[in-house]
Order: C-alpha cells, then sequence, then structure tokens
C-alpha cells in the first residue's frame, strides 16, 4: 500500500536508571535487545528513531526527572519529549501536517499524575509516603481547530506508547488522527480508550488505506 513506517525504540527506566541497581540484579548479557535491534535496523535501511540512546545523553541534565521513582514507566514530562521529537520527524523529514503547539506553563507537584505512580498505586502501605517533584507541561495548540489537515496515525506498541498521550502533546500535535493497538491485540481509539475490538478482528486493509503513517513503539524489554 506504500504506506510510511515508522520504528520508535523507547527507553526502559531499568536501562536508563541502571547505576541505581545492585550488581547482583543487572543482566550483563551482550549483546542485548536494543544492540541487537538497532543492528538490525542499520544493517536493513529500516527508519527508525532512537529515543533509547537520546534519554541516555540527556538524562543527566534533563531539567526534570525523566523517570518517576514510584513509576514504571517513563514520566509524562519525558513522554512529551518523546512526543515531540517524533512529531518534528515527521514533520521535517516526511512532511506531515500536524497542529502547531507550544507550552504555556510547567506545573511542579508533588502529587503523581498518570503512569508517574502506577507502582506507587500497588504498594498495600498504611500511610504515604513523600513524593518527590515531578513536572507536568500543558501544551496549548496553536492553530484554529480543524483547520490544518494533520496526519493519521496509527501507532502499534506497548504500554509505554500511552504515556505519550498522557502527555497532553500527541493530541495536540494530531487531535482526533490518532489510532492505537496495544500489544499488537487490544484496538484503542484516540483518547486511548478500548474500543472492545481486537487487532484480528478489524479490517487491517481499510484502517490501512485510511492511515498516513504507521508507528512501530517499545520498550527493550518488550522488543
Amino acid at each position: 500500500m506504500g504506506k510510511k513506517c515508522l520504528f520508535v525504540m523507547f527507553p526502559g527506566k531499568a536501562s536508563n536508571t541502571i547505576e541505581t541497581i545492585p550488581d547482583h540484579y543487572i543482566w550483563r548479557k551482550k549483546p542485548n535487545n536494543y544492540e541487537l535491534l538497532k543492528k538490525a535496523f542499520t544493517e536493513t535501511d529500516v527508519t527508525y528513531i532512537d529515543l533509547y540512546s537520546y534519554f541516555q545523553q540527556i538524562k543527566k541534565t534533563a531539567k526534570y526527572p525523566l523517570f518517576p521513582k514510584y513509576g514504571t514507566h517513563w514520566s509524562v514530562y519525558a513522554g512529551g519529549l518523546g512526543a515531540d521529537t517524533i512529531i518534528r520527524y515527521l514533520q521535517q523529514q516526511w512532511h506531515y501536517n500536524f497542529n502547531r503547539y507550544y507550552i504555556d506553563t510547567i506545573e511542579l507537584s508533588n502529587h503523581p499524575r498518570f503512569t508517574d505512580a502506577d507502582m506507587y498505586e500497588l504498594l498495600n502501605i498504611v500511610s504515604e509516603i513523600p513524593q518527590p517533584q515531578l513536572a507536568y507541561p500543558h501544551y496549548v495548540v496553536d492553530s484554529t481547530p480543524g483547520k490544518v489537515q494533520t496526519a493519521k496515525m496509527l501507532m502499534i506498541g506497548d504500554s509505554y506508547m500511552f504515556t505519550l498521550h498522557q502527555s497532553g502533546l500527541l493530541p495536540a500535535a494530531a487531535g482526533e488522527n490518532l489510532g492505537y493497538i496495544f500489544y499488537g491485540k487490544g484496538v484503542r481509539d484516540h483518547n486511548t480508550n478500548e474500543t472492545g475490538k481486537k487487532a484480528a478482528e478489524i479490517d487491517l486493509a481499510a484502517e490501512l488505506k485510511n492511515t498516513d503513517v504507521v508507528l512501530f513503539v517499545f520498550t527493550e524489554i518488550n522488543q
């Protein structure tokens, strides 16, 4: 069908914060999933974005936490950085249209939101644990609603892709022209709500016909 496909390698919490893990828990077998997949992509000229190595480069200089202390996913703030990288790549390399957006405020909070507290919420504790401060940018659309014909994206991946949406940047840029398939099985709408459909039940050819670009997104532990 001639559709554009983009693979995006996300950073995992364990690999990005490996210095916080005791040595006897670290699996050091080489090559790892990330190294094998990057080598395969490079050798076969597959188009990809390497957010894994990018987040390794910025983790010491990032203004706000990239991974929440009590969350297993990247932070909502980091998800915004990832979404911005993806959108700008699609604009600059493939000339797709998206709504213009900008950050008008960044709220700092000790009350984690969305997946920033997904591990904390599983703890069976009597009293609350003090939470570190996290950043929550507010993205504003700088375009007339409906005036920009945004590219239609279908995103297939693991649970890290939902943080792209939670950041607010992805829906600001693409509006309702988004679709998600979770682990290649469950179909979600543009707001990541479950549709009750399985990937095997949809007319994939018709879905792709109405899609501009397909993104395969994943962390190294799910490759």
